[in-house]
């Protein structure tokens, strides 16, 4: 089950929008997937510029910009279940410009969505060769309520970059393929779930008896226990990992940011390893020679479990490399500025 906690401002009828995500559940079910979207109204001041933040963004090859809701107002309303939050406030009294219909953003592996609502219609239709989406306030000509579609579209934002190796939605919508595509997420989510539901296989062999031993590596509580259903997985897959290093000391991170050639930009304290949330792997088979699909399996499971995947990383990318931040930077961690109790 796909869980997001939604939130909706007291300046919207509350009726609307619970007829809206009854519909979304409705049309996610129809596809497939079972998606739960439990929902509170509460008191926010949609008009208050301080919640909002500037976005540029290159869109249909031309710079824009967009005001939207700063990602920590979508975290402060995110709680500890489900696999994020969407919030829903009145297009007419916020400040977003340029036509904001919503955004997805992930932060420590969650999906955070904010909606600009409106009581419109959207119908798909090809001219000139193109396909668009269309808003109208006529029912009659409508494939979705405006909101219904603009929820759908972000919650697969979201699930594509969690389960797969790339968001081509945006791709899709203009090739008219917008329901297609999400058959195919929700196909992919489904396959995903059933795996992780199958038992670990047993490995027997004396050099796999590190699978899901990570005492001594001096990882968080919490790390350690996301890090073992990680390997579970893969070792269930058939590609049992390991744990090269986790809890780095200060003098070990000095030596290895003077190693030639450089395998780290980050001296003492400057990594996320010397505070038990970074660990590094690889497989127990291939090593760090396994095969990009595979490391690329590795990132999709480790990101599942709330982990950010060092292959992601453009400037230095790093496979073996998963942290567990909860959003915090390693500027914070070196500050003693992170409640360490969320660790636990």
């Amino acid at each position: 089950m796909i869980k997001y906690n939604v939130k909706f401002t007291n300046s919207l009828d509350a009726d609307y929008i619970f007829s809206v995500l009854d519909e979304v559940e409705a049309i996610f079910e129809g596809w497939g997937l079972n998606v739960f979207l439990p929902a509170k109204q509460i008191e926010f001041d949609e008009s208050n510029p301080s919640a909002y933040e500037t976005n540029w963004s290159l869109s249909f090859q031309e710079m824009r910009y967009t005001k939207s809701l700063k990602s920590g107002v979508l975290q402060a309303f995110d709680e500890a279940d489900g696999d994020g939050v969407i919030m829903i406030v009145d297009s007419d009294k916020s400040i977003q410009e340029n036509g904001l219909r919503g955004q997805a953003i992930t932060k420590a592996g969650r999906g955070l969505m904010e909606i600009y609502s409106e009581d419109k219609y959207v119908y798909h239709r090809k001219r000139n060769g193109k396909w668009s989406y269309v808003v109208t306030r006529r029912e009659n000509k409508s494939d979705f309520k405006r909101d219904v579609y603009v929820i759908i579209h972000e919650i697969m934002h979201i699930l594509s970059y969690k389960y797969t190796s790339a968001d081509k939605l945006h791709t899709m919508v203009q090739q008219g393929k917008f329901v297609e595509y999400c058959r195919h997420i929700c196909d992919v989510v489904n396959d995903f779930q059933q795996k992780m539901k199958k038992p670990v296989v047993q490995i027997t062999k004396r050099d796999f008896k590190d699978i899901v031993h990570l005492e001594g590596y001096d990882l968080l509580p919490v790390v350690e226990r996301k890090l073992k259903r990680v390997f579970e997985f893969m070792a269930a897959d058939g590609n049992p990992m390991r744990v090269i290093e986790g809890y780095r000391s200060c003098e070990r991170q000095d030596k290895l940011f003077n190693q030639v050639p450089k395998v780290t930009n980050a001296r003492c304290g400057e990594s996320l390893h010397q505070y038990g949330v970074a660990v590094d792997c690889n497989f127990l088979i291939d090593g760090y020679n396994a095969p990009e699909k595979l490391w690329k399996k590795f990132g999709i499971i480790a990101k599942h479990h709330g982990f950010e995947w060092g292959g992601d990383w453009r400037s230095f990318e790093d496979r073996p490399h998963i942290q567990y931040t909860l959003g915090h930077d390693v500027f914070e961690f070196k500050r003693k500025d992170v409640d360490m109790s969320e660790f636990n």
